[in-house]
């Protein structure tokens, strides 16, 4: 599926747009010239990946990149996530990368991340959805980061299991103005914490029944995008 969040501006340089593919380009000048900000990000951490034209070898297979996010706080802060289950992030604006890859995921083979959400307050702290519907489990996999992705925390309580249309966590979005407050999106419903995904509640009011893949702000109002 393609992603809004593949093609990202740089929070701070408006005229830098991110994009990206296996490794991670930017332009400045509306796109007449790119440069890497990153190799290869889709292996696993100590995985050299095959040089440029050359067919992979055995082990594991090369993904693409699903969504970036860069820290409106930490200025050269990218977070990566592809769909092979890894998520990177350099602090120093792609000149170096560090793994941060969610440990002991569920089915990690069919594992793809969904979302990376850079937080608002605090350069370090990201939160990542995963999506495992292709192992054939729709429950719902969201985790917080306080530690530039050295640890990672489930943050799940409250958002349902065993909805209509599935559980998997699609989106999830916090507030740029207040600090803790965060939005999530499933397969059937909208979802809101107050307390940095302590706990979740419903949101979804009179909304329906349907897929919530994206969610922007827009001064004071919240807008959703459903599929």
């Amino acid at each position: 599926m393609c992603s809004s969040d593949l093609l990202v501006w740089a929070p701070g340089n408006l005229h830098e747009l991110l994009a990206g593919f296996q490794s991670v380009m930017a332009t400045i000048d509306g796109g007449a010239h790119w440069r890497s900000l990153s190799p290869d990000l889709t292996y696993p951490a100590g995985v050299k990946p095959p040089a440029d034209g050359a067919a992979p070898t055995d082990g594991p297979r090369p993904g693409a990149i699903e969504t970036i996010a860069a820290s409106p706080v930490g200025r050269g802060t990218i977070w990566v996530g592809t769909n092979n289950g890894l998520i990177k992030v350099t602090r120093d604006e792609g000149k170096t990368w560090s793994d941060a890859t969610i440990p002991n995921l569920p089915y990690p083979a069919a594992a793809l991340i969904e979302k990376v959400e850079a937080s608002t307050t605090v350069a370090g702290e990201a939160y990542a959805a995963v999506n495992v519907q292709g192992a054939g489990d729709d429950a719902p996999y969201l985790y917080r980061t306080r530690d530039w992705g050295k640890s990672w925390q489930s943050i799940t309580e409250g958002l349902p299991t065993g909805e209509p249309n599935g559980s998997t966590v699609r989106v999830v979005r916090a507030d740029p103005k207040r600090a803790g407050l965060l939005f999530a999106g499933t397969e059937s419903g909208l979802f809101v914490s107050f307390d940095d995904g302590d706990h979740w509640q419903s949101l979804r009011l009179n909304l329906p029944t349907t897929s919530y893949r994206a969610v922007e702000f827009a001064g004071n109002d919240l807008v959703v995008g459903t599929y």
